[in-house]
């Protein structure tokens, strides 16, 4: 049965060389855009989820803390954690791609 969501069990590793890691981060955003669904994708590399996602669902501790656009977390943190979360992998992690 299709639900309309899809959740690719593949981490993107640090260890991919940075080329390799974008071309295939690339790769996964046309994936998905031609999908025609919704993504699950888990990641604690907040420039991934900028790069390939429409909205962040920033956790901790098994709850949401915020949900939004990058844009949205980084101008407005809900949260402290959310601002150290940002802060410690720096703020200039690319912006989301207009979609």
């Amino acid at each position: 049965m299709d639900h309309g969501i899809a959740s690719p069990g593949l981490p993107l590793t640090p260890a991919l060389d940075p080329i390799v890691r974008a071309e295939l981060q690339e790769q996964l955003a046309a994936l998905f855009a031609r999908l025609a669904k919704t993504v699950v994708l888990v990641t604690h590399d907040i420039r991934e989820a900028a790069r390939l996602g429409h909205t962040i669902t920033l956790m901790t501790g098994g709850r949401v803390v915020q949900h939004g656009t990058f844009a949205d977390l980084v101008e407005r943190p809900a949260t402290p954690f959310v601002r150290q979360f940002l802060t410690a992998q720096t703020l200039d992690a690319p912006a989301a791609p207009a979609r």
